[in-house]
């Protein structure tokens, strides 16, 4: 699938379900900017936040429609681009964290201390969408096996943060 395809797939899938707020993770990108949106997203979705990629790996960005949303970037880092929302028609407000965690197991260890470490204490009502490189149970996988130590850590960390996992309707993996 070329590049064009893609694009044209993401904004199919956008203008299908009219979302107001569109999460990325390993995006490959160093840069991003309002021309470079147009080429994959709706035209109501004309505001972001990000955090590029280093070299060929990581990158993360927020996507959303301003006329809905106003918002304060709280952080963006190499983990996580983390956003304040409030809704312009009722000012109630969220929090949302965009996430991507390394695939390298240094990585995996130094991105979990992190996100055991990160202050939420302020985050009314948060959101963490993430591209886990993690799974719950070796069922998660999309082919057999799975290191039974690293799904430990794992569902040790959604208990320790007390999150709770809303799965995807109709798609087991993503």
């Amino acid at each position: 699938m070329d590049s064009k395809e893609k694009w044209d797939a993401i904004r199919a899938k956008i203008n299908e379900s009219s979302y107001h707020i569109v999460c990325l993770q390993e995006t490959k990108r160093d840069n991003f900017d309002q021309l470079y949106l147009k080429k994959f997203c709706t035209k109501q979705l004309n505001s972001f936040a990000f955090f590029p990629s280093v070299g060929a790996s990581g990158g993360i960005i927020t996507i959303w429609n301003n006329s809905v949303f106003s918002r304060n970037v709280i952080q963006a880092n190499a983990y996580c681009v983390t956003v304040k929302f409030i809704n312009r028609l009722d000012n109630n407000c969220f929090f949302l964290s965009n996430v991507y965690e390394p695939s390298h197991a240094s990585g995996k260890l130094a991105f979990i201390t992190w996100l055991l470490n990160l202050d939420t204490t302020s985050f009314e009502d948060w959101l963490l969408v993430d591209d886990f490189n993690l799974y719950r149970s070796a069922e998660d996988r999309n082919r057999a096996g799975g290191d039974a130590g690293d799904m430990q850590i794992f569902n040790d960390l959604i208990s320790d943060l007390e999150l709770v996992d809303i799965p995807f309707s109709g798609r087991s993996f993503t």
